[in-house]
């Protein structure tokens, strides 16, 4: 799996990737631990070639704005990397759950049928999107953020 590499200290933020074949979350605390299990023997690649374990995979629940409203969502089948500094959403995996996406004015959504929006993100000055947070509301993105190089995959 290749994925973006940033130094420096966590961020609760999540990164929406559109070349990302797998979400990936750094922090235990989200995972559910009913869903959650240990793998052992795989690991990502950074874009800087580094390897970084992976630690375990389960489901995660994140607070979300929705129309300025706190609502949680589940992500399965999440990647637990704890040598990892950030979260990546992945497009491909929302939209195999049957989500549509769209971008426009700096806005991602994630949509169900008909057109209802499940999920928005906010584009950064560095051109990156996030998904909208309590603790991570549009237009608070630190530029510090490295821009993405790398996609995240299995290997």
């Amino acid at each position: 799996m290749k994925v973006a590499c940033r130094a420096g200290s966590h961020t609760d933020a999540w990164w929406i990737d559109s070349g990302a074949e797998d979400h990936v979350c750094y922090d235990i605390d989200l995972f559910d631990e009913q869903s959650y299990r240990k793998v052992t023997g795989n690991s990502i690649v950074t874009a800087n070639n580094e390897a970084v374990p992976i630690v375990g995979k389960g489901s995660v629940i994140i607070d979300v704005l929705l129309d300025d409203q706190p609502t949680k969502i589940r992500l399965t089948n999440v990647y637990h990397c704890s040598g990892l500094h950030y979260n990546l959403m992945s497009v491909g995996q929302v939209e195999a759950k049957g989500y549509t996406c769209s971008i426009k004015n700096g806005k991602f959504r994630f949509m169900k049928s008909k057109g209802a929006v499940a999920l928005i993100g906010s584009r950064n000055d560095a051109g990156a999107y996030f998904v909208d947070t309590p603790t991570n509301p549009p237009n608070s993105r630190s530029v510090t953020l490295a821009s993405r190089t790398g996609s995240a995959k299995a290997s």
